[in-house]
């Protein structure tokens, strides 16, 4: 049976990136992957025209090579032909590796997908200007195109961010005594993510200093000899960097 190879697309929430996968129905410790190799990105128009730059992991030093925007064919999306210069990779079967990433302005975007060789615009279609933006995963020793089809190429979806909720926090130390504490222990993330703290104070204590660490420990130090309330304020940020504030 003919080897062949699925891709998909999706967005990595963590690190706002947008990754191309492969997916085999075989296993190979060494595949070459030919040059010329194309995956095509299809974006919304409303995405700037520009050209995106690509970061390889595996099968070669891919780039968006070939692009034509809003055609009379596909009014409503741009075509981004992203090739690879070709290069040994290993697959396992069933099993997804990723290609290539990229991010676009104002992280996610909804509706982003892989051209589907079926049904997108051909190289004759009006606006498409001839260009051949069909996907093709050669193998360099026989010729052949193992590529499939896609899977899960729906398009992209976005889920709203929520910001973090910090809630305040109550301590008490000996006088003249430091202390030690973590303000992001009834603190959270919606989504759960990870959240930071800012190490500057939004609002610094006033009878003594603290010392913010990014993991949410800190020190309090009182100055000698004072007695009575003191606080501070501190700022705490999620992974796509809405913020919050509360006071210790």
């Amino acid at each position: 049976m003919a080897q062949k190879v699925e891709c998909t697309i999706r967005f990595n929430s963590t690190t706002s990136e947008y990754e191309v996968y492969g997916r085999p129905d075989f296993s190979a410790s060494t595949f070459n992957v030919g040059g010329g190799t194309q995956i095509t990105v299809v974006l919304p128009k409303s995405i700037a025209d520009a050209k995106l730059v690509i970061t390889s992991v595996n099968g070669g030093v891919w780039a968006d090579n070939s692009t034509v925007y809003a055609p009379t064919a596909a009014p409503n999306s741009d075509f981004h032909g992203v090739s690879t210069t070709g290069a040994p990779m290993a697959w396992t079967n069933g099993q997804e590796t990723m290609l290539f990433k990229f991010s676009l302005s104002g992280n996610c975007v909804a509706g982003v997908r892989l051209f589907e060789n079926t049904t997108d615009p051909q190289s004759d279609a009006p606006g498409m200007l001839f260009g051949d933006y069909n996907n093709y995963i050669g193998n360099a020793l026989n010729f052949a195109d193992v590529y499939k089809s896609n899977y899960n190429n729906t398009g992209t979806t976005c889920s709203v961010n929520l910001p973090p909720i910090a809630t305040n926090d109550i301590g008490e130390t000996p006088q003249d005594k430091p202390f030690k504490g973590n303000v992001l222990t009834n603190d959270k993330d919606p989504e759960g993510g990870t959240l930071t703290v800012t190490t500057t104070p939004v609002t610094p204590p006033t009878k003594g200093t603290v010392s913010l660490s990014p993991d949410g420990t800190f020190t309090y130090t009182p100055n000698p000899g004072v007695t009575g309330q003191d606080g501070f304020c501190y700022e705490v940020k999620d992974n796509a960097g809405l913020k919050d504030t509360a006071c210790v």
